[in-house]
């Protein structure tokens, strides 16, 4: 019963890092793909054609609305690798932006990208390396300005 309890643990973990990496939707670990089946699967079917994308413009989704998150974190989040822990997070993520410690202990950052990955970013900070404690995350939204080309520290 305990390794069975430990294997569930372990699998919740994780999926619950596959989601906020951007690897599966929550949807994704609740069931598996839906399959529809077609009466008739060939060409000239129209219900093969309404299932199809009519052009690539519908294949792919919309591009992903710019958010720019201003964020405050709060812990030990000094000297235990939180910065560069960030860093690394925002390059897999594609968000440019900075991040810098705080004269009053906390780490700074702005973020600006795709909304989705800067949400994955900020779901990422929230939980910080191993070696922190996150104990409070203050995100303040801005308008975005396009004005970062990458993620870097500022010192």
């Amino acid at each position: 019963m305990r390794s069975t309890m430990r294997l569930l643990g372990v699998l919740a973990v994780v999926l619950a890092t596959a989601v906020v990496c951007g690897r599966l939707t929550p949807a994704q670990t609740l069931s598996p793909r839906p399959t529809v089946p077609v009466a008739n699967p060939q060409p000239g079917n129209p219900a093969v054609a309404a299932s199809r994308p009519t052009s690539r413009a519908d294949a792919t989704s919309q591009p992903a609305s710019i958010r720019r998150a201003h964020f405050f974190v709060s812990g030990r989040v000094q000297g235990v690798g939180f910065r560069d822990y960030t860093f690394n997070a925002a390059r897999r993520q594609n968000v440019t932006g900075w991040v810098k410690n705080r004269n009053d202990g906390r780490v700074e950052g702005i973020a600006e990208g795709p909304a989705d990955r800067v949400e994955r970013l900020l779901a990422l900070v929230k939980v910080g390396p191993s070696t922190s404690r996150v104990d409070k995350l203050e995100v303040l939204d801005e308008t975005p300005t396009g004005e970062f080309k990458t993620f870097t520290f500022i010192h």
